[in-house]
Parts: structure tokens; C-alpha cells; sequence
């Protein structure tokens, strides 16, 4: 159970641990697939496979399967793709009866606080990557705890993407070592990558054309303001910085 970070039962996928993908990865996996057993205290719940997707013979039927190596892409229907964080294995399944939310099994992950549809949040990918040196969505790594979450958010305006935040999430902010060079973020839906951006200090001439978040906060209004007086807490228009 320490392995896993949360599970979604809408979408039958699990966050894991790095440890945990790595160990999951590494592993040669036979083109016929590799069976194992979901148990909750050791009780056996359903069988499934460890399926690769470099395999050309049909997967089993009426039993779940793992797909590996860990999925890069899910689908979000009319032909389009999303990019999809590295540490997340989904389970599908093709039978009668699907097992994969068992009552048992989504009792325990509600017990271990386990099932976590986290929606909208913002995270600091793990080993300081800079703005200018980003990777490809598929391959951030997310730490475990985001770094601004739904209950940061106080209100959000669709006419100007302006997010109203607590003072708490404000002053995690402020808090923020920024350097020249801003301080990476990530934007997520459930712990799925959606875009990236960067936290920005006012004292840089870098330039820097991308989504930013820039310090200080107005910590009166809980909201930030550009130096002109317009609302600037905007993370989903795309403007330039410095120069």
C-alpha cells in the first residue's frame, strides 16, 4: 500500500511511487505477459497480466491487465491525446464482470486514504528543473504533495483567468526562493500534466515567454497585481517577461 500514491476509481488508474515504476519497468516482461494476483490482507481478489505493448498476440480476455511499460498518453476521446505523468499505470479490463473496484479493494484505498480525485492543482517537479530547460510533459517527475491544491483556491474568474487564493497558499508563494531564472511549475488535473510555466521574479531582465505566476502576492486582496494595476494572478495566458 506505501507504494501507491492514490488511485482513481472513474478512471481505474494508480499513482505509484518512483521506486515502485521503476521496479515495475525495469523487469523483462515475455511477450505472453506477466500474471499477477491483487489481494487485499493477503486474500486473493482477481488474477490480471502485466501486458507489453510490444507484444503482438492478443491479450487474454475476463481478466485485468497492467499495460507496460507505463502509459506516456490517455485518451480523452474524438482522437486526441493528453500527455500523462510517468508514475501512473492503468488498469483495463475486456470481460462480464469487472473487478478492478472491487468492494474490498476500494475499502481498503479509502481506509489508507488511497482514492483521491485531486482535479485542479499546481507542482514543483522534482529536481529543480529551470523554465528554459523543461522536458516534455510525459517525462516530469511530480513529487507526492502538490504545491498549490483546490482547497488553496478561494475562487477562480473565467473572464480574466484570475485565481483569488488563501493567505496560506499566498504566503507559500512569497516564500518561494526565485531566482534570475524563475522556479518551474507545473500545471495538473489529477496529477496529469496539462502544461508547465514558471514563477517569476519582478528584479529579472531574463527574458522568459510562457505561462508565470510572479512574486510578490498582494497579500490585502489574496490576489496579484502586475506593476500597471491590471490583475496578473494569470496562469493560463501566455505572456513575456523581461528583456
Amino acid at each position: 500500500m506505501s507504494d501507491i500514491i492514490s488511485y482513481d476509481d472513474l478512471t481505474y488508474r494508480l499513482t505509484l511511487t518512483a521506486d515502485i515504476s521503476l521496479r515495475i519497468t525495469v523487469p523483462d516482461v515475455p511477450t505472453s505477459g506477466r500474471s499477477f494476483v491483487a489481494c487485499v490482507n493477503r486474500q486473493p481478489v482477481y488474477w490480471g497480466i502485466i501486458w507489453p505493448a510490444y507484444s503482438s498476440a492478443f491479450a487474454p480476455s475476463s481478466c485485468v491487465i497492467a499495460n507496460f511499460p507505463l502509459s506516456p498518453t490517455f485518451h480523452m476521446g474524438t482522437g486526441q491525446n493528453s500527455q500523462q505523468g510517468p508514475d501512473i499505470l492503468e488498469l483495463a479490463y475486456a470481460g462480464n464482470t469487472d473487478p478492478r473496484n472491487n468492494p474490498a479493494i476500494i475499502a481498503a484505498l479509502q481506509q489508507a486514504g488511497k482514492i483521491n480525485h485531486e482535479g485542479f492543482a499546481i507542482y514543483l517537479p522534482r529536481g529543480d528543473i529551470s523554465p528554459q530547460n523543461m522536458p516534455d510533459l510525459n517525462s516530469v517527475k511530480l513529487p507526492t504533495q502538490s504545491f498549490i491544491g483546490l482547497n488553496d483556491i478561494v475562487s477562480f474568474n473565467p473572464e480574466n483567468c484570475q485565481l483569488t487564493l488563501t493567505p496560506d497558499a499566498i504566503n507559500r508563494i512569497d516564500a518561494l526562493q526565485v531566482g534570475v531564472y524563475g522556479k518551474s511549475f507545473v500545471v495538473c488535473v489529477d496529477r496529469i500534466p496539462v502544461y508547465c510555466g514558471a514563477f517569476w521574479t519582478p528584479i529579472s531582465s531574463v527574458p522568459f515567454d510562457g505561462f508565470a505566476i510572479e512574486q510578490p502576492v498582494n497579500n490585502q486582496t489574496n490576489t496579484r497585481y502586475h506593476p500597471n494595476g491590471l490583475p496578473d494572478f494569470i496562469i493560463f495566458h501566455r505572456h513575456r517577461l523581461g528583456g
